[in-house]
């Protein structure tokens, strides 16, 4: 008999818990924005809400205050998160604080379900004890699967071409033992790395060998890679802010499933549109269409 309503710090947050099927979902700073009118906060209070804040740890204290405040008797509020993430951008540790002192009811989930498939009984392993915080089996874990690069500082000029020198020895010990594997191990490797700056060294290490062995085509294909640009919903309505062959990414909801289309941008105005809020864009396939910002 309960309303549910799914909030979260972020939108892509918001997605997620919408996926699942909640009734109502939204983003923690527009359920603090409905808040202020009285008819919604009246709602609240006086009816059955089932109130679900997904990624607790990463709203701040004001914003958690402001939900539990405006819960009423009947209503319900479900934390989920783990106070060992990322913290709030907003200042404060509610959620942790909250664990702590035991103000709320607390389950746990201990067993790892994510990587229960993996064939690798390694990982299953390591996810596990990385879970339960026992640092010493995860490292014995890891320890088959690193190579440590040590250079002396007194060798170089500087600190700045100590840590270049560095990094270019850590992206050559990872692809001399990715190519120390059969083809079959590579094939099942998952190289993880620091940044994406190291990410993209790793892997022009390795398409560059791959290349010479000629176990990969010479030619070169190059691929749209989208880049996540965080703006207001301000910008977002300003046609200025989009520019010509920009990819957008936009997410509806369809039959009670996520549907994502790609659209690029073919100019940012339309002839006659005196609203100054439309783009013209095209899908993949070429179809043009006009996209309202107001919506």
């Amino acid at each position: 008999g309960y309303r549910t309503i799914a909030i979260a710090p972020s939108h892509s947050a918001v997605q997620e818990v919408a996926d699942a099927g909640a009734d109502v979902n939204m983003t923690v700073a527009m359920y603090k924005e409905k808040l202020k009118d009285p008819e919604f906060l009246s709602q609240i209070q006086n009816n059955k809400h089932l109130i679900i804040v997904d990624e607790a740890a990463m709203v701040g204290d004001t914003s958690l205050k402001a939900v539990i405040d405006s819960v009423g008797k009947q209503s319900r509020v479900l934390f989920s998160g783990d106070p060992d993430q990322i913290k709030a951008v907003e200042a404060g540790d509610a959620y942790r604080v909250l664990h702590e002192s035991k103000a709320i009811d607390v389950s746990f989930i201990t067993e790892i379900n994510r990587q229960k498939g993996s064939s690798d009984k390694d990982v299953i392993k390591f996810t596990q004890a990385f879970a339960d915080k026992d640092y010493a089996t995860t490292q014995s874990l890891l320890g088959k699967y690193c190579t440590e690069v040590q250079l002396n500082p007194q060798d170089f000029r500087n600190k700045k071409e100590h840590e270049q020198a560095t990094k270019d020895a850590m992206v050559s010990a990872v692809s001399s033992r990715f190519f120390d594997m059969s083809r079959e191990d590579r094939n099942k490797t998952l190289i993880v790395t620091p940044t994406n700056e190291m990410r993209h060294a790793v892997n022009q290490a390795i398409v560059s060998e791959l290349k010479n062995r000629g176990e990969v085509s010479s030619e070169t294909i190059s691929v749209p890679h989208l880049t996540s640009v965080q703006c207001s919903a301000i910008k977002k309505k300003d046609r200025a802010t989009y520019t010509e062959g920009m990819i957008l990414r936009t997410k509806e909801r369809v039959e009670n499933r996520s549907v994502v289309t790609d659209y690029k941008v073919v100019q940012n105005f339309v002839e006659g549109d005196k609203t100054g809020k439309s783009i013209l864009v095209e899908n993949v396939k070429g179809e043009r269409s006009i996209l309202h910002l107001k919506d």
